[in-house]
């Protein structure tokens, strides 16, 4: 099986450098990535069983963040037992409200955390080179799944398309594979309007990747993962490819001894359709 990367004049780093991009959920182009709704129903029990898990000044605290109006901690307190279903019914109102938060702040959150590396089963696809390539003015690198790569530092899953949102019940243990899966299906599921992508993606941990400020603005981190140099069977050059990214191309295959074959790109001259021609 072949994977491919639609980039734009990027992907001369990427052949010079031998990284991968790493791009946080929060920074792609779809906003509703890693984005579930929060599909349970808070119950006493279940607040009873977090209680357990907390002391009264942590329990406390989450109930005034998620908004709930309660007496100075000291009052709250000596309250805690004579007023316990009043308390309960609070920390349910507010258990709820805070996972509902949670969901809705679950892609900046994980964004903090890791990262993504996408690709496509589309080779040859007209909408993904106009979208990712700047216009047919960059590339698109294929990758080969047999590689030893993709069987040990990489686990690329193939994404999901779905016409519904993610649900997610955060009052399941951490422990439960039901919870376990749908965490899966909030990474690995895409609205189907995205489906023409074919699209594969592997989650890395940002602390364990390449760090460097982006020279554009000084305030963001750009993030990459190392790739064999022998990764790359076949890298294609778009039609508009300047002649300027194309010697550069040309040089990072020398330079690095790469052993990817190069092609160009070009329009059928009766269908709408690209071809690739060997250089």
């Amino acid at each position: 099986m072949r994977l491919f990367k639609y980039t734009n004049h990027y992907g001369v780093n990427v052949l010079r450098d031998l990284q991968l991009k790493v791009t946080p959920p929060n920074e792609l182009n779809d906003p509703f990535e890693f984005s579930p709704y929060f599909s349970g129903k808070v119950t006493q029990e279940h607040v009873v069983e977090r209680m357990k898990s907390f002391t009264p000044r942590q329990f406390y605290d989450e109930m005034v963040k998620a908004g709930n109006k309660l007496p100075p901690f000291e009052q709250y307190e000596l309250d805690l037992r004579r007023k316990a279903p009043l308390l309960l019914k609070h920390g349910v109102q507010g258990l709820q409200q805070s996972y509902e938060k949670l969901a809705a702040a679950h892609l900046d959150w994980i964004s903090k955390k890791m990262g993504l590396v996408c690709l496509s089963e589309e080779g040859n696809h007209v909408l993904l080179w106009s979208h990712y390539t700047d216009g047919h003015k960059g590339m698109v690198l294929e990758f080969d799944t047999a590689h030893e790569y993709f069987k040990q530092f990489s686990k690329f899953q193939k994404v999901k398309y779905s016409e519904k949102r993610v649900p997610i019940d955060f009052t399941l243990p951490t422990t439960d594979s039901e919870l376990e899966e749908e965490v899966r299906n909030v990474i690995y599921t895409k609205n189907t309007c995205w489906a023409y992508e074919n699209e594969w993606r592997s989650l890395f941990l940002l602390e364990q990747c390449h760090q460097k400020l982006d020279d554009r603005n000084i305030q963001k981190t750009l993030y990459s993962t190392d790739i064999p140099s022998d990764l790359m069977k076949n890298v294609y050059l778009g039609f508009r490819c300047p002649l300027e990214v194309q010697n550069k191309v040309a040089a990072a295959k020398k330079d690095r001894n790469l052993p990817f074959t190069l092609f160009k790109a070009f329009l059928h001259p009766r269908e709408f359709r690209v071809e690739y021609k060997a250089m």
